[in-house]
């Protein structure tokens, strides 16, 4: 057999081991949430601890998905359609399967598009330092859409039927609500972290541990506050801070960031002054 063959095989066999990796990190995700709805109707948790309990399972399943995404575009674009698939058949499913078994399926899809997705772009990332302009323009996209009349993330936060399709679902201990907690955009720009620290052969733990004290960090002033918090600029920070490579830019970089803020800072204060005229 030619040398070429035998390199493809591997490849081929690589991208293989790599997917089912993958799938098997969506499995033990959709496995937890079935455990977690058996639990939840024999167990009597505080509604503190019990929604501590299911945001760490979530940020758990979104993590460990994540960091099993396989290189190969062929095999996230797969995943992704076959997420989309899912979700779209719980959306119209919703009437003629139980809560439990349509969120399950809600979880599943959300997972596969929010990591496909995220790591399809998260790979075609050129240079480290560039992770830089992803966290400040997602995080400045992020705090609109959270805060502002018509953001996107608070349109949806404000309708029942949208948020139980765009945020991964997690059953509550000691009762039978099934909560929507993190929102796939969310999942997506994880997965993307996670895929360009690869990429680029950056430490994952590190990676891993910024984006995990992100979100805990969310969770604290959720509590605190009694508001939706954006996700998305403490993610950004954390992974900024935790990977020196992330803070490295090229001087046209430099150039180049500088007159994309201006003129995103342009925008924005267009926008505001708009509305108050």
């Amino acid at each position: 057999m030619p040398l070429g063959s035998e390199t493809g095989a591997g490849r081929l066999s690589s991208e293989t081991d790599t997917g089912r990796a993958w799938l098997s990190a969506v499995a033990l995700s959709f496995a937890s949430f079935w455990l977690t709805v058996g639990l939840a109707m024999y167990s009597s948790a505080a509604p503190l601890v019990a929604y501590l309990f299911a945001f760490s399972c979530v940020v758990a399943c979104t993590l460990g998905t994540a960091s099993r995404v396989p290189a190969s575009a062929r095999t996230c674009l797969l995943g992704a359609s076959i997420g989309l698939v899912l979700l779209v058949g719980a959306a119209f499913g919703r009437s003629r399967v139980g809560l439990s078994v349509s969120a399950s399926v809600v979880l599943v899809g959300l997972l596969l598009i929010g990591t496909g997705v995220g790591a399809l772009v998260g790979r075609r990332i050129q240079h480290p330092g560039h992770l830089l302009f992803v966290a400040v323009v997602s995080s400045l996209a992020d705090l609109w859409s959270v805060t502002q009349p018509g953001g996107i993330s608070k349109a949806i936060a404000e309708e029942p039927l949208a948020l139980s399709l765009a945020a991964l679902p997690w059953p509550m201990l000691g009762s039978d609500e099934l909560a929507p907690l993190l929102g796939v955009g969310d999942v997506v720009f994880t997965s993307l972290y996670l895929a360009a620290t690869r990429a680029h052969a950056l430490p994952l733990r590190r990676s891993v541990l910024a984006l995990a004290a992100g979100y805990a960090v969310t969770t604290c002033l959720v509590i605190a506050t009694q508001r939706p918090i954006p996700v998305l600029p403490l993610l950004g920070a954390c992974v900024v801070i935790a990977q020196p490579a992330a803070r490295r830019l090229s001087a046209p970089d430099r150039r180049h960031g500088a007159w994309a803020l201006t003129m995103i800072a342009c925008a924005v204060a267009l926008w505001f002054l708009q509305r108050s005229l």
